[in-house]
């Protein structure tokens, strides 16, 4: 396979924690852990406490037990969200397919990128070089998703691993650790004894599936080296922000909510949402010696002006409690459509179907992701099977 035709993966691993470490330069020789803002797990650690055991998803008192030296950070999500926003975006000079996968991978697909690099060297080089140096990064390439990670997760800091063509020998030694499944399945697969792909793969496919269903399926296909998932190239929707800063760090409803107004209004006298509404807008604003704050609202119909998006808002801020006064504040508005959301028909059954698209795309931009509902529709109704004569068809936007 040429190299060119392969999928990168950009390894930043701890990237939280190594983000907090290079905004503070106190937690440069200590352990850090990162606590879950809904939760009392972790939310990520460095490299130091990871080595101890620390891990995500861990109760804190435990981690605290095992490493008691760390220092203790509330996660700040819309700053780490921030900063892999630009990663990625610095990813997307180099190749025009970047798919993010959390903060830990960034995967691109280098298939063409040989007309516009000299050497393969040249392109892996100037990836790496795109992630901040503080984050070690490491890069692996495979034809592959899953292999490109496993290469990336065998690099060492600033290096490149090309996985060979047989990927089932390379996998053979790996540890169950890598696959992307939930730990309860790592679990039950290490209560079988199994605890290297090459193990997995030597099982027929059907056992893995009468034990974990269709996740079966993907472990063995991973196992044995079968994974030609390439990339997905980020959505980039229309984005409209407006930011201000206060005087004095506020906590006064009434300063709050003339901010939001004036905010609202610079927002909706661009012209790019000249005839257009917003679905969703989201709050997010620095707290005085605490971690960012953020809420994201999704209008029940889309805003079309200020004063149709600072009802739900205002309602939202008059029954929350702020966790601290706040020293700026920033109104994002996504979700931009040129439609209001409320069309009228002559005829019922047509005007039935685009409020009920409408109400997909309104739930679409509430999840952040399509909805999974469907319709029921006849497909063989004079069968004599039950389940030939009618079918779950998904719904459209």
């Amino acid at each position: 396979m040429s190299r060119f035709n392969r999928v990168a993966c950009l390894l930043t691993d701890h990237f939280p924690a190594l983000f907090e470490r290079s905004l503070d330069r106190a937690l440069t020789h200590r352990p850090i852990i990162i606590t879950s803002p809904l939760s009392k797990e972790v939310f990520d650690s460095s490299p130091e406490a990871a080595q101890r055991g620390v891990y995500p998803g861990m109760p804190l008192q435990q981690a605290i037990s095992i490493c008691q030296e760390a220092a203790l950070l509330e996660a700040d999500i819309p700053k780490y969200q921030a900063a892999k926003g630009e990663l990625l975006q610095d990813l997307e000079r180099i190749s025009p397919i970047v798919e993010g996968d959390g903060f830990e991978c960034a995967y691109l697909d280098l298939k063409g990128l040989d007309y516009l690099y000299d050497s393969y060297e040249a392109l892996t080089d100037e990836i790496i070089g795109a992630a901040p140096e503080y984050l070690t990064p490491a890069l692996g390439t495979a034809g592959g998703k899953f292999p490109a990670y496993v290469a990336a997760k065998l690099a060492r800091p600033g290096q490149t691993v090309t996985a060979p063509d047989d990927l089932k020998a390379y996998l053979k030694e790996v540890s169950i650790d890598l696959l992307p499944v939930d730990r309860n399945i790592k679990a039950r697969l290490r209560d079988f004894g199994l605890d290297t792909l090459g193990a997995v793969a030597n099982l027929p496919v059907g056992a893995l599936m009468v034990q974990f269903g269709v996740h079966g399926r993907l472990i063995w296909q991973l196992s044995n080296g079968m994974d030609s998932r390439r990339p997905v190239a980020r959505l980039h929707e229309d984005v409209l922000e407006e930011h201000l800063s206060f005087p004095t760090p506020t906590v006064t409803l009434s300063t709050i909510l003339y901010a939001v107004e004036v905010l609202l209004g610079l927002a909706f006298s661009r012209p790019q949402l000249h005839s257009r509404y917003s679905r969703t807008a989201t709050l997010k604003a620095g707290i005085f010696r605490g971690p960012a704050w953020q809420r994201r609202i999704t209008f029940k119909e889309p805003a079309g002006s200020k004063e149709r998006a600072l009802l739900p808002i205002r309602y939202l801020l008059e029954r929350i409690q702020l966790p601290g006064p706040l020293e700026d504040l920033t109104v994002t508005l996504t979700g931009l459509t040129g439609e209001a959301g409320l069309q009228t028909s002559l005829f019922y059954d047509v005007r039935k179907r685009e409020q009920l698209r409408e109400t997909v795309r309104q739930l679409e931009a509430s999840m952040g992701k399509h909805p999974p509902i469907y319709q029921i529709r006849e497909v063989e109704q004079w069968s004599r099977i039950p389940e030939r004569r009618l079918a779950l068809i998904e719904l459209s936007p």
